[in-house]
């Protein structure tokens, strides 16, 4: 499942449209403001949940909250964030370039979340 908002959407949808011809389906989740329920349904499902976000991980860094204050264990390796922050989860400065060059800056293009995608489920 690939979590997304905003125009970051046409991208995840253009993923799973390049997973589908290599056999893999993926669903896509536009979620403009956080739901809790469904948050919780994903931390909670067995598949793999890729939050692919233009900005600095809300959605992401919202999910950790709701499982918090869940209560429950999730398995964490089933979860791919791919977003603009650095390494240590700090913002990264952006700087100016075409919605392309952004993007694949950020490895948020549809063909990089698609072989994100590809690379994760190998490893789980």
């Amino acid at each position: 499942m690939i979590v997304s908002s905003g125009r970051g959407v046409h991208e995840a949808l253009a993923a799973a449209n390049e997973l589908e011809k290599q056999g893999v389906s993926v669903g896509v989740v536009d979620m403009p403001s956080v739901d809790r329920e469904k948050l919780l349904e994903l931390a909670f499902s067995d598949k793999l949940t890729v939050f692919a976000e233009q900005n600095n991980g809300f959605i992401w860094s919202s999910l950790g909250k709701v499982v918090i204050r869940s209560g429950r264990l999730v398995n964490t390796e089933k979860f791919l964030a791919i977003n603009t922050l650095d390494k240590e989860g700090l913002p990264a400065f952006i700087h100016s370039g075409t919605y392309d060059q952004l993007l694949d800056q950020f490895g948020l293009s549809a063909t990089q979340i698609a072989s994100r995608i590809l690379g994760k489920l190998q490893e789980i």
